[in-house]
């Protein structure tokens, strides 16, 4: 039954996972249209014009002949011409081909045309973005599909982005700047019952990581690639990144924060939040430390009563008198109490 209850709770935390990185993939594609076409520039080696270029959110189910069902993390189309088809994942992914490849055979069955009554499929373009990444992570999805009769054969491209694997300034340069913020996944370590110098070695990558993000960013928002909306939205979602890893860990996300306040590129409004959330959070430690000494007070008040009364009827039972007794257990409470504050 134990193993039972871990794997449920081990499954919950799972999907809660994926929701969230999943939710914030979704809210920095949508941040803007021009940046997320220097994002498809950048990942696909295009070159459509920022603000010029249509972009249409396509659905993201397609009926799956091997899963049943198969959902991407985007698909989109540019110009109403070309599919972009895109998989954010956290971790490796033994059958990532496999999941592309019916994603795209699934979309290109849907989309068929005839063309000199002849039934042409579009295969999208897809990409793999590999949040987290180690030396094991594969670089490239690419497979071959290969006629039988012929003995022709094509094979398709799939890349992939490592993105652990990068710095701040490559992926600016690459013009991949909105994975920028998923770089604090770096420091991501298991913080129960951490030793006090891992800590401070925590914190400090954190602050590091952190220091490159916010040059780079400033810098694109100095050089006009980004506006001041967007840089803020951006370092926005790094703040929310920062809660959701190490919301136990209250000196990296107050760090994060005062980096951003400090930042003279975010708008009044976005740094007014920022020191209305520490106010409040001042506000509830202090509640909290509060009702935690009432708490205490009176567990303590309890603890002393008990005791006096204890030693009342000791010496009432050693022969004196009630009103003797409360006279010694009052002056040696008395005197305790004074050995303690001294």
């Amino acid at each position: 039954m134990a193993e039972i209850i871990y794997m449920l709770r081990e499954r919950s935390c799972y999907q809660s996972d994926v929701f969230f990185w999943d939710t914030v993939c979704k809210e920095i594609l949508k941040i803007s249209t021009p940046t997320l076409i220097d994002f498809i520039n950048g990942l696909y080696h295009t070159n459509y014009d920022r603000n010029k270029a249509i972009v249409d959110w396509l659905d993201k189910e397609e009926a799956s002949a091997l899963f049943g069902r198969n959902y991407s993390d985007v698909n989109i189309r540019i110009n109403h011409q070309r599919t972009f088809h895109m998989e954010f994942q956290i971790q490796n992914d033994s059958i990532m081909t496999i999941r592309v490849f019916d994603y795209q055979i699934s979309s290109a069955r849907k989309q068929a045309e005839m063309e000199d009554d002849i039934l042409t499929i579009s295969i999208p373009s897809s990409r793999v973005i590999y949040l987290k990444a180690n030396n094991r992570t594969p670089t490239r999805h690419d497979y071959r599909v290969k006629c039988e009769e012929t003995g022709e054969s094509i094979v398709i491209p799939v890349g992939s982005v490592r993105v652990m694997m990068m710095t701040a300034r490559e992926l600016g340069e690459l013009g991949l700047y909105l994975l920028i913020p998923f770089l604090q996944l770096k420091t991501k370590r298991l913080v129960y019952e951490m030793r006090k110098e891992v800590k401070n070695n925590l914190i400090f990558d954190c602050k590091t990581i952190l220091n490159d993000s916010i040059i780079e960013l400033k810098e694109l928002f100095e050089e006009g690639t980004l506006t001041s909306e967007e840089y803020g939205e951006l370092m926005a979602i790094q703040q929310k990144i920062m809660r959701y890893l190490y919301q136990s860990i209250p000196e990296i996300v107050e760090g994060v924060e005062a980096k951003m306040v400090a930042s003279e590129v975010l708008t009044y409004g976005q740094k007014l939040k920022i020191q209305l959330r520490q106010e409040l959070r001042q506000e509830v430690r202090q509640e909290v430390a509060q009702e935690v000494r009432q708490e205490v007070a009176q567990e303590v008040t309890h603890e002393i009563t008990y005791n006096i009364f204890a030693r009342i009827d000791e010496l009432v039972q050693s022969g004196l008198s009630y009103e003797e007794a409360v006279h010694i257990a009052e002056r040696e409470a008395k005197l305790e109490s004074n050995d303690v504050v001294q």
